[in-house]
Order: C-alpha cells, then sequence, then structure tokens
C-alpha cells in the first residue's frame, strides 16, 4: 500500500487528507443519527399533543422537556411561547434542529467535489511527466514513462474511491434529514391544530 500510495505522486498527500476528511465527517454523522434514533420517542409525542387537547398545559409541558430529539425542542418552544407566538417559536427551533442535522453536510459536499478534481489533476501531471520523458527518448526513459502513466491511473483511481462512498453517505445522511424534517413539520402542524382548534371553538354548520 505504501509503495502504491508513493508512486501516486505529490498530488496523493492531498488526496490522503481528503479521505480523513471525508471518513471523520461520515463517522460523526453516523453517530449523530444513531443517537438521534435512540433519542426518538414517538409515545412521548404523543401524550405531550394528548395532554394538550385535554388543556394540562403543565403537564404537556413536562413530558416535552423530557423529549430529547427536535420534536421535543419544537413542543416546548411552542409550549413556553407567548400567546399567539408559538407558530413563529416553532419555525425558530425547527430551524436550529435542521441546522443540527445539516452539520459537517458542506465540508462532506467538498470532499465529493475536490477528490476527483485532484485525481485528474494527478492524472494530467501524470502524463505530462510520461510525455516529458519520451521526448528524451523512449527506450532509456521507459521506467519513467511507466511511472508516469502509474501516476496518472493512481490517482484517479484514489479520487473516485473517495468520493464514490462519500456520495452514497451523502445522499443517506440528505435522506434522514429529509424524513426527520418531515417528522418536525408533522408534529409542530399536530400541536397548532389543537391550539388553534382550542382557540377557536368549532361551529356546527346546520344542512
Amino acid at each position: 500500500m505504501k509503495e502504491w500510495f508513493l508512486k501516486g505522486g505529490p498530488v496523493m498527500w492531498p488526496l490522503l487528507g481528503c479521505s480523513v476528511i471525508g471518513l471523520t465527517f461520515i463517522l460523526e454523522r453516523l453517530l449523530f443519527w444513531a443517537r438521534t434514533a435512540w433519542r426518538r420517542d414517538e409515545r412521548g409525542v404523543d401524550q405531550v399533543l394528548e395532554a394538550v387537547r385535554a388543556g394540562r398545559a403543565p403537564e404537556a409541558h413536562g413530558i416535552a422537556r423530557t423529549l430529547r430529539d427536535g420534536c421535543g425542542l419544537v413542543l416546548v418552544s411552542a409550549l413556553e411561547a407567548p400567546d399567539g407566538g408559538h407558530v413563529r417559536a416553532m419555525e425558530v427551533a425547527g430551524r436550529d434542529a435542521v441546522s443540527r442535522m445539516k452539520r459537517s453536510m458542506g465540508a462532506l459536499d467538498t470532499v465529493i467535489t475536490v477528490a476527483p478534481l485532484l485525481g485528474i489533476l494527478g492524472t494530467v501531471t501524470g502524463i505530462i511527466n510520461a510525455f516529458h520523458l519520451l521526448g528524451g527518448g523512449l527506450a532509456e526513459n521507459q521506467a519513467g514513462v511507466t511511472a508516469g502513466l502509474a501516476e496518472a491511473l493512481i490517482t484517479t483511481v484514489a479520487g473516485l474511491v473517495i468520493s464514490i462512498p462519500c456520495i452514497c453517505f451523502y445522499n443517506y445522511f440528505l435522506s434522514r434529514i429529509d424524513r426527520e424534517t418531515a417528522r418536525l413539520e408533522d408534529s409542530g402542524t399536530r400541536l397548532e391544530l389543537i391550539l388553534h382548534e382550542k382557540e377557536s371553538p368549532r361551529v356546527e354548520i346546520g344542512r
């Protein structure tokens, strides 16, 4: 592996940095989503909404504060908001939760973009080196030409090997963000409907 790395030339060093950065952020996001799944409490969310519907606001607030995921943050913010401010409070809390979910995604996206470009750069420099040696005579520079072509191929492969797994994990994390965002919106909407119903009694319309 060390010999293969050295044959890739100087571009392999920034590619190594990209691989370390990508792996670090992938592991960090995997741990984040594992904690999010472990903390999810759908039953607790239902209990909060049932307590609000029954008019037991202190009980609902107490249960909401025990929730340790984004839904708990949204519900607590709404229940602690002044009259008429619960919608705005939920929007702010929801944006904060989504921001935490999107953390490190920009860095991972950068690795996905930069790694293949570095691979192409190594390909170009390797081919340039090979053609430069070819100009001096193929027979006496055959080893150098082979080394240049090896550099070109190795860096291309390295860039793809780094970017492809990162793309897969990036799309997986995006899908988790979309699902969790939909869950936050669903909880907030359900609470908003309950509060609106309590503020505006239903009017029976006769036929």
